[in-house]
């Protein structure tokens, strides 16, 4: 046999024994900080998240941590609409302005397989050493949801919220993932209110430079570092979930989170039968209708790369790249113009119009607010004239209150003048919750346009007028955020 048939063979052999050995590493974090912050939505995403990863990475080497880990204790708040009725002590709970509370419940969560805890302390002790085991060959995913903090001083100490009010701030999370072998690529999906903020584990330190970090790493954001995400709601109605991560990983699935296969034109935009992970950011940029602006690292890195006297050129007709194309597909799907002056001109009035109209319901809500106070003063006072007990709750008198007196208490006040005005008014107060939630999404959409638009004149200028250096660390970006999952 010839030494350049050996030589054939065993690099063919390494090669082969390089992508069996190969592995796919995934850490899923989530859970609010306390039990108020740690709403059933959060544990809802979470349990079909990894139902996506079972499904979709088969033979990736999946860890899951959550709030306390395997304890007993409640962890979990669900919210459903109480029924309207004196069963529910509905009434009372108005009374006393509690109505909402009235439909919450807890429990122990109920996510499968969790390794542990996400207490700060504990989290990072246990990530630093599994952080250590993917070497070069294998990939990475980390995927946090849950809520996040501001810190407008100094956005590196935007941070992740975790178990027992504690954080684990953008620059903390850039020094452990610098544990992971640099040449292996790490994603990272943050959903989470202010997780724009963590744009800076791109960069050593977590320093507010334009120094990428050596190591291969990219990530996906669903907001800027100052804006709050698409609400973690305690409702577990999950066909109103329309966070950043339901579109996300639904694209990666192929399916929505209720099991329906996705419409055309799906995430699969260049055909070749596999989402990546910037395919699934993409669809999301397109079809969701929701109050978050997502943005990925290759795009952060286009903003902050722009010059300043760049902002005021232009090169005659608007560009044709895929952020014009995904402008031109939003604006579409909102009934305006798909480009040129008539977009802009229609952009701005739609924008205006729909932020006065948000106003309105804002003054609306605040007044009828102020009008409920009166309502239940009054009510409080004519029933403690007749059950003083009822305004000493923990007490023994309470206690027999709710025992002997509560049937007659609670029709006294259905029958009260002023009960059927409360309830209309408590009512009308969710109504306008709801529909000042649909201005914010409908508004979020207006500047995702104008976002994309952006973007595609300056992927345009960089095309034009970037450095062979910048250019590199672009693409370095997009390989990395290319990836499969």
């Amino acid at each position: 046999m010839s030494v350049r048939r050996l030589l054939t063979i065993v690099m063919l052999s390494v090669m082969a024994t390089s992508a069996v050995s190969a592995a796919d590493y995934i850490w899923l974090i989530g859970g609010g900080a306390s039990l108020q912050s740690s709403q059933g939505q959060i544990e809802a995403n979470v349990k079909w998240e990894r139902e996506v990863f079972l499904r979709q990475a088969k033979n990736a080497k999946l860890k899951i941590f959550y709030t306390d880990g395997d304890k007993p204790e409640k962890d979990v708040i669900v919210w459903r609409h109480p029924v309207e009725a004196a069963a529910t002590l509905q009434p009372l709970a108005r009374v006393f302005d509690a109505q909402t509370h009235n439909g919450e419940s807890f429990h122990s969560h109920t996510v499968p397989g969790v390794a542990g805890g996400t207490r700060a302390d504990e989290l990072v002790g246990k990530l630093r050493k599994e952080f250590t085991l993917p070497a070069r060959g294998d990939r990475v995913l980390l995927v946090f949801y849950g809520h996040g903090t501001y810190e407008g001083d100094d956005v590196g100490r935007n941070a992740l919220r975790l178990w027992g009010n504690t954080l684990l701030p953008a620059r903390d999370l850039e020094s452990l993932l610098s544990v992971i072998d640099p040449d292996v690529p790490v994603r990272f999906v943050l959903p989470q209110c202010y997780s724009g903020g963590f744009k800076r584990v791109m960069h050593p330190r977590g320093d507010d430079t334009r120094e990428l970090v050596r190591h291969n790493r990219c990530g996906f954001m669903s907001v800027p570092e100052d804006q709050e995400s698409e609400g973690c709601s305690p409702s577990i109605n999950v066909g109103d979930f329309r966070d950043y991560s339901t579109y996300f990983f639904a694209a990666l699935d192929g399916r929505s989170r209720l099991g329906v296969k996705l419409p055309q034109p799906n995430a699969d935009l260049d055909g070749n039968g596999v989402v990546t992970l910037r395919e699934a950011h993409l669809y999301s940029i397109a079809a969701a209708v929701s109050t978050d602006s997502p943005r990925s690292t290759s795009e952060v890195f286009l903003e902050d790369w722009q010059p300043w006297y760049l902002r005021w050129i232009t090169y005659g007709s608007e560009p044709d790249n895929l952020y014009q194309q995904l402008a031109s597909q939003v604006a579409v799907a909102n009934s305006l113009p798909p480009a040129g002056r008539a977009l802009v001109d229609a952009l701005e009035q739609a924008r205006r119009q729909t932020y006065n109209e948000r106003r309105a319901l804002k003054l609306e809500r605040k007044e009828i607010k102020n009008s409920v106070k009166p309502l239940q003063e009054t009510l409080r006072t004519d029933l403690s004239a007749r059950w003083p007990e009822a305004l000493y709750p923990y007490t023994l008198n309470f206690n027999k209150f709710l025992q002997n007196q509560l049937g007659p208490a609670q029709a006294f006040i259905m029958r009260h003048a002023a009960y059927a005005p409360l309830v209309s008014q408590q009512e009308r107060i969710l109504q306008l919750d709801t529909s000042i939630l649909a201005a914010e999404r409908k508004l979020a959409q207006f500047d995702k346009i104008r976002r994309m638009r952006k973007l595609a004149r300056i992927l345009d200028q960089f095309g034009r007028v970037a450095s062979e250096q910048e250019r590199v660390s672009y693409q370095r970006l997009l390989s990395c955020e290319e990836t499969r999952l």
